[in-house]
């Protein structure tokens, strides 16, 4: 009947919790539950590696337990000096979005792709306070602001369309008709940053 008496942890197991630990301060994992159970599946395979050589060995003879896996990660953070900042927005990070998200359905931004390049440059140049050290692709800021943006229940600046934004539209409408553009896509890529600059520029001008 395996013992129950503490185990000491094999300098073996500390470079695959080391190496986990690693990937979770770069946001490779959820969270430090999520990166423990990876990790435990790696002990498991170095566990059978090691009853090859000894199936009687002092540790490995033994399974570790989930929670001391967890435990002995957070352990290494701290030894490594790593600080967890995985998928989930710190608090500093959520103000972030948060005021970017409150300044789209104000008006302040034309969609949600020029909010989220504006929210993405300043939540990277926050990183490395909160300790994250990849900071969050484009198209994840844009999901998020996106999908936050739409419970407000508010128009966004690209549905508030002013004259100007018409006879800009149906400048582009009558460049696909003539020929200058070969595609409606092509016409309505072009469409959008010459709306997108017009926006830039009001914005610009507006007193804070």
């Amino acid at each position: 009947m395996p013992s129950s008496t503490h185990r000491l942890w094999l300098p073996e197991e500390d470079r695959v919790i080391d190496r986990h630990a690693r990937l979770l301060a770069q946001g490779r994992y959820r969270n430090v539950s999520q990166a423990s159970r990876k990790c435990a599946r790696d002990i498991e395979r170095l566990y059978a590696s090691l009853r090859k050589a000894d199936p009687e060995h002092d540790v490995a003879s033994r399974e570790r337990p989930f929670d001391s896996v967890r435990r002995r990660m957070v352990v290494r953070l701290g030894a490594l000096g790593l600080r967890r900042a995985g998928m989930f927005l710190t608090p500093p990070e959520e103000k972030v979005v948060t005021r970017y998200v409150r300044e789209l359905t104000r008006g302040r931004y034309y969609d949600a792709r020029q909010a989220a390049t504006a929210c993405a440059e300043e939540l990277t140049r926050l990183a490395d306070s909160v300790g994250r050290t990849r900071p969050f692709p484009l198209h994840t800021v844009q999901r998020r602001i996106y999908s936050r943006a739409r419970k407000f229940k508010q128009p966004w600046g690209h549905t508030q369309w002013s004259a100007g934004d018409e006879m800009v539209v149906e400048r582009y409408a009558r460049a696909v008709v003539d020929g200058t553009y070969s595609t409606a896509r092509l016409a309505a890529e072009a469409c959008h940053e010459e709306l997108a600059r017009i926006q830039g520029r009001n914005t610009s001008s507006r007193p804070l």
